[in-house]
């Protein structure tokens, strides 16, 4: 269930970059981004190693993109 909901999350995120809608991107980073970090380290220790490959490489692209704005 959480890695749903954090990959959710991170298509969410995703899908705004795409759209180009940067400040979007950036309140909706800002006020969640707490909450989704915590989940994310709750559910890597909890996932089985193919999810927990997944999750890395979506949010290392996540990552990209934020650093490029």
């Amino acid at each position: 269930m959480l890695y749903k909901v954090y990959k959710r999350y991170i298509g969410l995120l995703n899908k705004i970059a795409k759209n180009h809608q940067e400040d979007l991107l950036k309140d909706t980073y800002a006020q969640y981004n707490k909450y989704f970090s915590e989940l994310y380290l709750v559910a890597n220790k909890e996932l089985r190693i193919h999810q927990r490959i997944t999750l890395n490489i979506k949010r290392s692209k996540l990552d990209k993109i934020l650093k490029g704005m």
